[in-house]
């Protein structure tokens, strides 16, 4: 999925939040893509809150990696793994609910 979505997206934009784009004011389309935790079934929102509880970048992803992930569907489309580094940063590690 990586491969149909990576060179249409990938390249172009990631969640990275430029002084630039923040001196814009809140004017500004507000877009939330959501993937599911195959584990839990619980929804995954690409949003900066849910990078701070893992304690990760969202400028790190790009907005081809999420929506590659948004569609994932196995055994059609393979998962997108993330990595967690939460407990790493300072904030409470929240438990996993489903």
């Amino acid at each position: 999925m990586l491969t149909a979505f990576g060179p249409a997206l990938c390249d172009i934009a990631s969640f990275a939040i430029s002084k630039a784009n923040l001196a814009r004011g809140s004017m500004r389309p507000f877009v939330v893509i959501n993937a599911s935790v195959l584990s839990t079934g619980a929804r995954f929102p690409f949003t900066q809150g849910q990078f701070d509880l893992l304690c990760s970048d969202p400028g790190s992803v790009s907005v081809g990696r999420a929506v590659a992930a948004s569609a994932a569907l196995p055994p059609y489309f393979s998962a997108i793994t993330l990595t967690s580094y939460a407990g790493t940063c300072g904030l409470p590690v929240a438990p996993l609910t489903p």
